[in-house]
């Protein structure tokens, strides 16, 4: 008990780091890879995620339950899915609306967010070399060339 006792609350930094990071659709794996790299300490990130996780998945079953114990229409359920899935980041047509409390919850829990497509920075791949010299390219020697001989023959003569 001592041990939990000596560690500081995680630092909200790094919390709202991985909410962003996850919102943006990176894994929570990528996102504490992320922090780690900008130089936070490993435990810190730890725990950070920890709590990132028992908030979703608080947030996540407190949901579920209110959703089974109103009374509510079809369309305020809607308009409380739809509260939801904006919250947790998730586009409307990747989550299903769960129709009983258990499995269906553990699947969704389960389930991967999006993946994010890996992006292409630059084309550098796409591009060419090529052979041979460019019209410009022998202008600019010749000219090069032709100083040089300028300038030796200032300081000979």
């Amino acid at each position: 008990m001592e041990k939990e006792d000596s560690f500081e609350v995680p630092n909200d930094d790094i919390l709202g780091g991985i909410k962003s990071a996850v919102e943006r659709g990176e894994t929570l794996k990528e996102a504490m890879v992320s922090l780690f790299n900008a130089g936070y300490s490993k435990e810190e990130i730890e725990d950070a995620a920890r709590k990132y996780m028992m908030g979703k998945t608080e947030e996540s079953l407190y949901g579920a339950v209110k959703k089974e114990k109103s009374g509510a229409s079809g369309e305020e359920k809607k308009v409380e899915e739809k509260k939801d899935k904006l919250a947790s980041g998730q586009s409307p047509e990747v989550k299903k609306e769960p129709k009983s409390g258990g499995s269906d919850l553990k699947k969704k829990l389960n389930s991967p967010l999006q993946k994010k497509a890996p992006q292409k920075v630059s084309k550098y791949e796409g591009t060419k070399k090529k052979k041979g010299f460019e019209p410009i390219t022998i202008v600019l020697i010749l000219l090069l060339v032709l100083l040089a001989g300028i300038l030796i023959s200032v300081f000979l003569f």
